[in-house]
């Protein structure tokens, strides 16, 4: 059972995601993250541009 505390927090845009994988801390989990979201069709509001 989730607590109040753990609740998931919204997701991280594609923008967000690409500077935690790009940070030296980054562990795996933000890979995987960055991974799952881009199988996603991007969001109008969304800039990928780099």
């Amino acid at each position: 059972m989730t607590k109040p505390s753990e609740t998931p927090a919204l997701p991280l845009s594609l923008n967000e995601l690409w500077e935690r994988v790009r940070a030296l801390e980054a562990e795996r989990e933000d890979l995987d993250a960055l991974l799952v979201e881009m199988t996603r069709p991007v969001r109008p509001e969304e800039d990928l541009s780099r």
